[in-house]
């Protein structure tokens, strides 16, 4: 039986084609005894193994070293943990609801004005009682043409 080598160093070819190689090597004559399901499963297994890349550190948009101390990494953390995010926003929002609050106890004005022209005034037809005769009907317009109103009202919060 043949020694197998499992190091990719070993292999001239990239990790992702050591893998198909090592699969190769599988299925020769030596492990004919293993079913198909575990090679594909072990064949899964290493091809999972061998794909993901980490890269914990590496600052991808701007390359360089980046040397930080114990206080830089403190001042990191306390600017960017999301709970002091949250805490920023929450003082933020407060001081809004501060301002809305004061903005409610000042006065307020409220101004407004109308303008009517009517054009046709509407008639009606009444009994003629100044000349006694009550079958006859008289037209009689009511209203005026034109009308306006101006209204004005200015509310302050005493407590």
């Amino acid at each position: 039986m043949n020694a197998l080598k499992l190091s990719p160093e070993d292999n001239p070819v990239s990790p992702n084609l050591f893998s198909i190689s090592l699969l190769s090597t599988y299925q020769s004559s030596d492990f004919k005894g293993i079913s198909m399901r575990c090679i594909l499963s072990l064949f899964t297994i290493l091809l999972l193994l061998k794909i993901p890349v980490a890269y914990g550190q590496l600052d991808t948009i701007r390359p360089g070293n980046y040397a930080f101390n114990l206080s830089d990494c403190i001042k990191y953390g306390l600017t960017h943990h999301h709970d002091m995010v949250n805490a920023h926003l929450d003082v933020n929002f407060s001081r809004e609801q501060v301002k809305e609050a004061t903005g409610k106890l000042l006065p307020h004005a409220d101004i407004n004005a109308g303008f009517n022209d009517n054009l046709k005034l509407a008639t009606s037809l009444i009994p003629d009682i100044a000349s006694g005769n009550y079958d006859r009907k008289v037209p009689v317009q009511f209203g005026t043409r034109f009308s306006s109103s101006v209204t004005g009202q200015v509310n302050q919060t005493v407590f």
